[in-house]
């Protein structure tokens, strides 16, 4: 997948979590946390010139560059929220999970943070910028 599909998507995804986190829909916003997140962690290891991960796992995603510690210090202090979004990922088909309303807005902000700086190095147009501006 480009790069400008990757950074397209993470916007995508994000826009979505915060729609469904300000209608309530915890679980919704959770999953889409955790896509946007993946395309965004995609996009900045692609950007580095190197290879990206086979996997969706979010810790995965994040041990390909933990010598970066720009993104791998977020992933540090908010692994619990990165937990919780594979958790709503993997779990979303079968098993659904009702996540507290403060670990969904925490989950927003990791995202957020985590987008800021791979759409950054990745080069996100203005519009995308603003796409990461929380309710």
């Amino acid at each position: 997948m480009s790069e400008d599909a990757l950074r397209e998507r993470a916007s995508f995804f994000f826009e979505l979590a915060k729609d469904e986190e300000s209608r309530g829909k915890g679980d919704s916003a959770m999953l889409h946390c955790a896509q946007a997140v993946q395309a965004a962690l995609k996009l900045y290891i692609s950007s580095q010139g190197r290879e990206v991960p086979g996997t969706f796992a979010i810790s995965s995603l994040f041990e390909a560059i933990k010598d970066k510690p720009d993104l791998y210090t977020v992933f540090e202090k908010q692994k619990r929220y990165f937990d919780l979004m594979d958790d709503a990922y993997y779990g979303c088909r079968q098993f659904p999970s009702v996540y507290a309303p403060d670990d969904v807005k925490a989950a927003l902000s990791a995202a957020a943070a985590v987008m800021t700086i791979a759409l950054a190095v990745g080069g996100g147009s203005p519009r995308q910028r603003t796409a990461l501006e929380l309710p």
